[in-house]
């Protein structure tokens, strides 16, 4: 709801053209021909492209006592559509003009949690991943930056090792 309104912002504030769109990455065969369409168009105007992802989609039934019965979609939301995506543009005309890819994730990435298993499963698979893009392109910057507990939905009312930091 909020991605037409931070885009503005970021045009305006830093004189850019910060482009984004919305799509559901939790199923199986996400179609991304608008999205790569847009981003081309959004490609005549400078020869850099960037790209940045922040995706969250958890469940609190997906502990090892418990069958998830949305365990595919969090898999893929966090981990699987992402990949397709990239491996995606990677294919398309647009490889050329990747300047760097961006993931800023959770800290579920850094070790096994006993709930929330497969969604802490797909952020380490996403870690992963982005390090063996690391080591395949040397053009390209690859970053993930673990941003550590953000205040959000998804840590309301929770016990926290850490304080949680606002999104800004």
């Amino acid at each position: 709801r909020d991605l037409h309104a931070i885009s503005n912002d970021l045009n305006i504030k830093f004189d850019i053209s910060a482009h984004y769109s919305s799509i559901d990455m939790s199923t199986e065969d996400p179609e991304f021909t608008e999205i790569i369409d847009g981003i081309r168009n959004a490609m005549s105007k400078t020869d850099d492209l960037n790209i940045f992802f922040t995706v969250g989609l958890i469940s609190d039934n997906d502990g090892v006592d418990q069958i998830s019965y949305n365990y595919k979609n969090v898999f893929n939301a966090n981990f699987g559509s992402i990949a397709l995506f990239i491996e995606k543009i990677i294919e398309s005309d647009l490889r050329k003009n990747i300047k760097s890819i961006n993931f800023f994730g959770s800290i579920a990435s850094a070790r096994g949690r006993s709930k929330n298993i497969m969604y802490s499963a797909s952020k380490k698979a996403l870690f992963s991943y982005y390090e063996s893009l690391r080591h395949f392109f040397t053009y390209i910057k690859i970053n993930f930056f673990m941003i550590g507990y953000m205040k959000t939905r998804m840590v309301d009312g929770k016990h926290l090792l850490l304080p949680a930091a606002e999104p800004k």
